[in-house]
C-alpha cells in the first residue's frame, strides 16, 4: 500500500495537542480506572499528509488525581506523585477544515 511519507512534527503544534487530546479523552472514556489520565510526555509523533493529517503519536499518560465522574476537564489536574504511567501509541486522522477527528488505531500498555 502507498503512503505518503511521515515526517517529524513538533509536540507543541496546535493540531497536535488537539489530536492528542481526542486520543487521551478516548483512552479515558474507554478506561476502566474511575481517574483521569492526562500526557505527562510525548516520546515521538510524525504526520503523514493524507488530504488530512494522519498523526502517529507516541505518549506515556499519567494518571491524575481527578475522578472521572466529578471532571468533564482535566485541564486542572494534576499527576499524582506515585502515577501509573502508561504508554501509548495513538494514531489520529485530522480533518481541522471539518472540525473532524477519529481515532484510527490506540493501543496502550
Amino acid at each position: 500500500m502507498w503512503r505518503n511519507k511521515q515526517s517529524e512534527v513538533e509536540s507543541t503544534l496546535p493540531e497536535v495537542q488537539a489530536c492528542a487530546a481526542f486520543a487521551v479523552g478516548s483512552y479515558n472514556t474507554f478506561s476502566k480506572d474511575p481517574y483521569l489520565y492526562v500526557i505527562a510526555k510525548f516520546n515521538s509523533v510524525t504526520m503523514a499528509n493524507i488530504g488530512g493529517g494522519e498523526y502517529d503519536m507516541e505518549v506515556e499518560l499519567g494518571k491524575t488525581n481527578c475522578l472521572k465522574a466529578s471532571h468533564t476537564d482535566s485541564s486542572s489536574c494534576k499527576i499524582s506523585p506515585e502515577a501509573k504511567v502508561v504508554h501509548c501509541h495513538f494514531v489520529v486522522l485530522s480533518a481541522p477544515w471539518k472540525h473532524e477527528r477519529f481515532l484510527i488505531s490506540s493501543s496502550c500498555t
